[in-house]
């Protein structure tokens, strides 16, 4: 309850009951990322070519982080979840330590536009709607071992594609990394290091 210009407002919180964790469907991997939102093992794409958005801003802008809010949580809206039980996603909570003075000012200002820990409280509460149980695992390497023969070489990924040297696989990097983060969550570990 408060008072704001004379008038006396009031709010009503109601909190839903959360559903039931889902015991049917698939065990899916998401690689959350600056170029691509969010790509999904099962090869959902979901705000594809955000980077570009952040890049048309100047410098001199204001507000363009709630303008990047919004836009990623419209283009998650577009996730779907109806045949997923589990999610697997990186655990980058500390992704941006430790890299001060690493890169340039310009890939730092386009770097801060990046709102994972956002992005990833808006996917917890829509997995917790939608009965989804999500799941952290260690980026390490994701993105570098071929899904298909296990190769693992920091070679094996340039830019944004993924080319295997052993055995030839080729896909988007992303979509490797999804697929990794699907497989340790179907493995039940948290790292590629323990496989």
């Amino acid at each position: 309850m408060f008072i704001k210009k004379g008038k006396l407002f009031i709010e009503f919180f109601f909190e839903k009951e959360a559903p039931k964790l889902k015991i049917e469907g698939e065990v899916e991997g998401l690689d959350l990322g600056y170029v691509n939102l969010a790509v999904c093992s099962n090869e959902q794409v979901v705000g594809e070519g955000i980077s570009s958005y952040v890049k048309s801003f100047s410098k001199r802008e204001k507000h363009t982080h709630k303008q990047i809010e919004q836009r990623a949580f419209h283009e998650l809206k577009e996730l779907d979840l109806s045949n997923i039980r589990t999610l697997t996603i990186e655990n980058l909570k500390n992704v941006k330590s430790r890299t001060r003075g690493m890169f340039s000012r310009e890939h730092n200002r386009r770097m801060s536009h990046w709102l994972y820990a956002r992005v990833t409280k808006w996917l917890e509460q829509h997995c917790g709607e939608s009965g989804v149980q999500l799941q952290r695992k260690s980026p390490w390497k994701t993105s570098q071992r071929c899904p298909l023969c296990g190769n693992w070489d920091r070679r094996n990924r340039r830019g944004d594609r993924f080319h295997c040297i052993k055995c030839g696989y080729e896909d988007g990097a992303d979509h490797v990394g999804a697929i990794n983060l699907k497989l340790l969550g179907l493995a039940g570990v948290y790292s590629l290091r323990s496989v």
